[in-house]
């Protein structure tokens, strides 16, 4: 779409709506995850991954997102992915991801009201916990003050609030005390935040499939209320 790579999963008899699904650097999405596409495949849930390679998702130009593009990463989902995949889905839109994905799934369901649920593992709400540490993202922005209001923790309206929200990460990840600081604050505006901030597993892949069965319960149930 627009030279950018999407991969599609739609299932037969399919409910109304569908998952958007943010990858991080690691490029995991459902169908590299069994944890995840079991699940996915038995509720008949419809999910569209975009797949431009590694990127922060961000209202920032990024080569790294499409060179040759005039608009942002983040424009680009609000704007081309997200309305695409309303039509296509014909229904209301749930958010899930890890890392910068992450971030780009909460900052997306707090864009839109009633949106009816967003997950995300490890989100990369504090970017400035990273600026300075030799990322792309030090060519994005200037300085750490830059990075930090370009962050998710300066972007959510609880008048716009996801009908779910749930977080989930473990706690010896870099992105962990900025999630902290998150549900601190969405949870002191009124805004209900689910939670899983426990280390079980070896790898970031490893959690992601530990935690698919219940992440999939919880986008379907909540687009099967929705639609």
């Amino acid at each position: 779409m627009e030279g950018v790579p999407v991969r599609l999963y739609e299932p037969s008899q399919a409910p109304a709506g569908g998952v958007v699904w943010l990858a991080d650097f690691d490029g995991l999405t459902p169908e590299l995850l069994p944890g995840w596409a079991e699940p996915l495949s038995r509720r008949g849930v419809r999910v569209v991954c975009p797949t431009p390679g590694p990127t922060w998702w961000l209202d920032r130009p990024d080569p790294a997102f499409h060179e040759e593009k005039s608009r942002t990463a983040w424009r680009w989902l609000r704007e081309a992915l997200a309305p695409w995949a309303a039509e296509r889905f014909e229904g209301p839109l749930a958010w899930a991801g890890a890392g910068a994905g992450g971030q780009a799934a909460i900052r997306a369901g707090f864009k839109k009201s009633g949106t009816p649920a967003v997950w995300a593992y490890a989100p990369a709400v504090a970017l400035d916990a990273v600026f300075g540490r030799g990322s792309t993202l030090d060519r994005l922005f200037d300085n750490e003050e830059q990075a930090r209001v370009a962050g998710v923790l300066t972007d959510v309206n609880p008048l716009a609030r996801p009908r779910r929200l749930h977080l989930a990460g473990d706690p010896g990840e870099v992105w962990f005390p900025g999630a902290e600081l998150l549900v601190e604050k969405l949870r002191s505006g009124g805004v209900p935040v689910d939670t899983d901030f426990e280390t079980r597993h070896a790898s970031r892949e490893a959690a992601l499939n530990a935690a698919g069965a219940g992440a999939v319960r919880l986008l379907a149930d909540a687009l099967t209320f929705a639609a």
